[in-house]
């Protein structure tokens, strides 16, 4: 009779230690599956500015009038001009990048070019690349 009681007796001990049987796996929630985002442009919206030839005739403009106030060139001199442009239009970067007859003429070109306003375009930055015989 003493080993029984004893059973007995640690039966709720051991209930308690263990919990009220045996655990459950926990539930794990379904995620919720989300739809691959479509395109982020429509085939209509351009992806580049449509206004590059008439900032280009007006970059040359601003150009001449540098020419105006900067040094004296000995001839004709080829420069190409990069621009970054970012997709609400605005000019992210300009250098000079061939061609710079001297720092003054560098820098007003510099600053005609950040100074231009694309039209916006739906897509990442596009770069402009423009060769311009100055003279």
């Amino acid at each position: 009779m003493g080993r029984t009681f004893i059973a007995v007796a640690l039966l709720p001990i051991l209930t308690l230690l263990t919990g009220c049987g045996p655990k459950k796996p926990p539930v794990r929630k379904a995620e919720p599956v989300s739809e691959a985002p479509g395109p982020r442009c429509s085939p209509q919206q351009p992806n580049q500015p449509s206004d590059t030839s008439a900032k280009l005739r007006s970059f040359k403009q601003d150009l001449s009038r540098c020419l105006l106030m900067g040094e004296r060139l000995r001839g004709p001199t080829p420069m190409v001009f990069v621009l970054q442009v970012a997709e609400d239009g605005s000019v992210r970067e300009a250098e000079v990048a061939e061609g710079s007859p001297g720092r003054e003429l560098e820098t007003c070109a510099n600053e005609a070019m950040r100074a231009l306003t694309f039209e916006p375009f739906c897509g990442s930055d596009v770069e402009l690349r423009w060769r311009i015989q100055v003279q």
